[in-house]
């Protein structure tokens, strides 16, 4: 296969066969739309299923989109294996983006509403390509259903896509990585001011190894020395003497030449 006009068939699902095929086709009263079903011989469990776009190719070619090459692993040249199938309509279909960016455009399932109305057919586990604001974008199918049950055991799981009332869903981007849950901190129980009162906050154990009494007594009230304004040396406070130092009596009536004696505490340097 090669591609003939990128912008017909890059980003849709429609190959152009020889006119042989045609008059093959009209022989055989095909139903349309014309679909078929395209395999790589080398490796048969790889199938598409596709339209066609015109019967202008050259004899013994067909031309395919690159992104078909890719799904089918075959290569300008190889040979291929092309059936006419009728497909049953689809009712469902699970979409997969293999990039992140395509769902950071804007409403990205209207973009792929529009793209998918130049294809024909979707098969399980292909992978198209489609073109928005000139980038590309590989769509992944990750499931598919059809009207009318489901698939036969062994059966291609394919569905046509033109004019059918479909459901269309998407599933994570194949490079999507969850970011991580931050960690959950615990909600206070209230909002009130009453919540930070150190009333409600726990004060700890009571230390009772000591009697702060004692402590009390056994410290001193001031242990300091003072000094005085001007600089001069402070005086110590004269002590004052007691009443009974100050008028002792004499023991005795008279006031004789022999010593008096006198009976008196003196307090303070003789």
């Amino acid at each position: 296969g090669e591609q003939r006009d990128g912008s017909r068939l890059e980003y849709s699902d429609k190959i152009i066969l020889p006119p042989s095929c045609l008059e093959k086709l009209a022989q055989l009263e095909i139903q349309y739309p014309m679909m078929f079903q395209i395999a790589n011989p080398r490796a048969m469990e790889r199938k598409l299923h596709c339209g066609v776009l015109e019967f202008i190719a050259q004899e013994g070619m067909a031309y395919l989109p690159y992104w078909m090459m890719e799904n089918l692993r075959v290569s300008e040249g190889d040979i291929i294996q092309l059936r006419s199938v009728n497909l049953n309509k689809g009712s469902y279909v699970k979409l997969q983006p293999q990039l992140t960016d395509f769902i950071k455009i804007s409403n990205p399932k209207v973009v792929l509403e529009q793209s998918l109305r130049n294809f024909s057919a979707l098969t399980k586990g292909q992978t198209f390509r489609i073109l928005y604001n000139k980038k590309k974008y590989d769509i992944g199918v990750v499931e598919v259903k059809r009207h009318g049950g489901d698939f036969a055991p062994g059966q291609p799981q394919a569905v046509c896509i033109i004019e059918t009332d479909m459901q269309l869903d998407f599933e994570a981007p194949a490079d999507y990585v969850e970011p991580p849950r931050p960690a959950k901190t615990p909600t206070p129980p209230s909002a009130s001011p009453l919540s930070k009162s150190p009333v409600l906050q726990p004060m700890g154990a009571p230390v009772l190894d000591g009697d702060s009494s004692e402590e009390e007594e056994a410290a001193p009230s001031f242990i300091g020395s003072g000094f005085r304004l001007d600089g001069k040396a402070i005086k110590p406070p004269k002590a004052k003497a007691s009443p009974a130092a100050q008028g002792g009596q004499a023991v005795g009536g008279g006031s004789g030449e022999a010593a008096a004696t006198r009976l008196g505490v003196r307090i303070g340097p003789s």
